[in-house]
C-alpha cells in the first residue's frame, strides 16, 4: 500500500488551519518559514489515509459522523466520534474513532466528516 503522509496545521493563535503539508513538502525551502515558526501555538494533524462517503480526507481531530451500522453503533444511528492517535495495545494502535462508547476501528462505511475539534461542526 503507498499512502501519501501529509498533515494540516491549526495555528492557535491566528485561529486558523491550513492543510497540504507532505513530508517531501516541509523538507523543501518553500516551507521554511513554516518550520522555523514550530512553536507551542502549532498543532500537527496527520491524514488517516482515508477518506468520508463524499471523499473528503479525514485527518486526526475530524469529528465524523455514522449513517450506517457499526460495531460501535448497532442501536442509535447517526452517531458522532472524533478521530484520535492511540498508541496503547489495549485500545488498539493507529488512528480511531472516539466515541461514548469508547474507542473503536474506523469499520464504517458510510461515514461522513462534519467538522473538526478547532471549527466546530459544520451544520
Amino acid at each position: 500500500m503507498n499512502r501519501k503522509i501529509k498533515f494540516r496545521v491549526y495555528d492557535t493563535e491566528k485561529k486558523k488551519l491550513s492543510y497540504g503539508f507532505s513530508i517531501q513538502s516541509l523538507a523543501e525551502e518553500t516551507v521554511q518559514d513554516v518550520i522555523e515558526s514550530w512553536v507551542d501555538n502549532l498543532v500537527w494533524q496527520q491524514y488517516t489515509g482515508l477518506k468520508d462517503k463524499n471523499g473528503v480526507e479525514i485527518y486526526e481531530g475530524d469529528i465524523l459522523k455514522t449513517y450506517g451500522e457499526c460495531t460501535w453503533n448497532e442501536t442509535v444511528t447517526p452517531a458522532e466520534g472524533t478521530v484520535v492517535w492511540s498508541d496503547e495495545p489495549d485500545d488498539g494502535i493507529g488512528f480511531l474513532i472516539k466515541t461514548k462508547w469508547g474507542l473503536w476501528d474506523f469499520d464504517c462505511l458510510d461515514i461522513q466528516v462534519i467538522g473538526n475539534i478547532f471549527e466546530g461542526v459544520d451544520k
